[in-house]
């Protein structure tokens, strides 16, 4: 989002972004943000709670006319009730090594991932267990199968090697099969090119590699 909205002013249509990842965003450069410290996914507002959201809309649309400098950002005055979505969200359980072992991030990578956490990059690995980890990979709408297939797709596009070999796995704990996995590097080759069809085959046969070693 932040990127698409440096991507319209480029192009001479003005824009304000509400948020709730101030590090994130502001990193991106955009000309307005409103932001509010809440949980991500509630940047205009708590669920069913019209007068909060209405009151952030009116505080955007007054960014969004009033901003005379450039990457203004203005932090609302709402907080949450408490502070223990921060602590629930850091909080990686039983259930959620499970579905992180599943997307082939297994206990080992986790507690790597928890144990590197200190005051400068806290805040990434909140987005990282909040929005990623909780979020995306326990949604309703895909199952784990196709979210696998969908990952590899867009990091085979992104050049992402280590981040491709790790779901790649993945996808194989997902049920994907080696067969579908072959369609799915024709896949790549053909809308992503040779380049990366031809590297995503190599990292795939260094996981198929080890597999076969264990």
């Amino acid at each position: 989002m932040s990127l698409a909205a440096r991507t319209f002013e480029e192009g001479g249509i003005p824009t304000v972004i509400m948020g709730s990842a101030r590090d994130i965003v502001e990193e991106c450069g955009v000309p307005r943000f409103l932001f509010t410290d809440f949980p991500l996914g509630n940047p205009c507002g708590k669920p069913r709670d019209l007068l909060m959201q209405s009151q952030l809309l009116d505080m955007a649309l007054e960014l969004f006319e009033s901003a005379s400098l450039p990457r203004t950002t203005v932090q609302t005055p709402f907080n949450w009730d408490t502070n223990e979505w921060r602590e629930n969200y850091m909080a990686v359980r039983e259930g959620d090594l499970e579905a992180l072992a599943l997307a082939g991030e297994g206990a080992d990578y986790v507690e790597r991932s928890m144990s590197q956490v200190d005051d400068f990059n806290r805040e990434l690995q909140e987005v990282l267990n909040e929005y990623c980890w909780g979020k995306i990979w326990s949604g309703k709408g895909l199952d784990r199968k196709q979210r696998s297939i969908l990952n590899l797709g867009m990091l085979a596009a992104l050049g992402r090697s280590h981040e491709f070999k790790l779901h790649f796995r993945g996808a194989l704990n997902n049920g994907v099969s080696v067969e579908e996995l072959k369609d799915v590097l024709l896949q790549i080759t053909g809308y992503c090119g040779f380049p990366a069809g031809v590297e995503s085959f190599r990292l795939a046969k260094e996981v198929l590699n080890e597999q076969k070693d264990k």
